[in-house]
């Protein structure tokens, strides 16, 4: 029966991997931490008309942010799009 060794170099390898992942994890939470920051600033400096003219309120900012940031649109937009498509359709063969 063969006997099993467990190497330090894998070990060490797949500890300095997942450090490394660990890492980017890190680097890309901190990068959009300062993204949303960043435009949470922007729109708040925007006056009421030109947060109007974009279709925003002062109330919408914080959603507007984490919309953006977690790189997901709101989910009753996505059903949304999906039914004005559907009606575009249907409406072409009428």
């Amino acid at each position: 029966m063969p006997e099993t060794a467990v190497h330090p170099v894998t070990f060490v390898f797949r500890a300095a991997v997942r450090f490394a992942r660990f890492a980017a994890r890190l680097v890309s939470a901190f990068y959009w931490a300062m993204m949303a920051r960043a435009t949470r600033r922007a729109l708040d400096e925007l006056h009421d008309d030109a947060l109007r003219d974009v279709g925003l309120t002062r109330g919408d900012i914080l959603f507007v942010v984490d919309a953006l940031v977690s790189g997901q649109g709101h989910i009753t937009r996505n059903e949304l799009d999906h039914l004005c498509a559907a009606g575009r359709r249907e409406m072409r063969f009428v």
